[in-house]
């Protein structure tokens, strides 16, 4: 926990995560856990409820999985480890990523509110609406990636670290 608070902004989830593997691993040393424990701990944590009664998440448990594998780095790189088991188990794959764009009459509902104290936005959400940036992706914008002879502008910090072209018509 202490390289946690000192280098990461979430550290606090870390303290939640970090009760489960102590709770799971309990009176184990490192040697002891292996792949198969970890791909057994996975398996387990996934059918186990929530707090709430709900299915837990293979994302939840994907967190407390690359914990557990960061913990192990740690662990190596101040020489209480030889390995790390969990460089040898795979992560629950994923299907969450989420698509949602503005219906056409939703765009002009979001604009009228875009009034008053909420003024200083309505450029950042017409760049938005209209080239699909992210606050952070125009906020980083310099003066050359805007071709404005060609109607193009290029984002090279995206949140996928993809180089994206984005077009613009008036």
């Amino acid at each position: 926990m202490p390289w946690a608070i000192a280098n990461k902004r979430s550290w606090k989830g870390d303290q939640c995560y970090s009760e489960v593997l102590k709770d799971y691993f309990k009176g184990k040393s490192s040697c002891e856990i292996t792949p198969l424990l970890v791909e057994k701990f996975k398996h387990e944590r996934l059918n186990t409820p929530t707090k709430y009664g709900r299915a837990r998440a293979e994302a939840s448990v994907n967190r407390e999985f690359e914990m557990l594998s960061r913990v192990f780095n740690l662990a190596i790189d101040f020489k209480n480890a030889e390995t790390n088991p969990c460089s040898r188990v795979r992560k629950f794959k994923l299907d969450n990523e989420r698509y949602r764009y503005l219906l056409p009459e939703e765009e002009p509902l979001l604009l009228n509110v875009m009034e008053g104290k909420r003024a200083h936005l309505r450029p950042l959400v017409i760049v938005a609406l209209g080239l699909g940036l992210r606050k952070r992706e125009q906020l980083t914008l310099r003066r050359g990636q805007v071709d404005c002879s060609r109607n193009v502008v290029i984002a090279t910090r995206t949140k996928g670290r993809r180089i994206a072209k984005f077009r613009w018509t008036f």
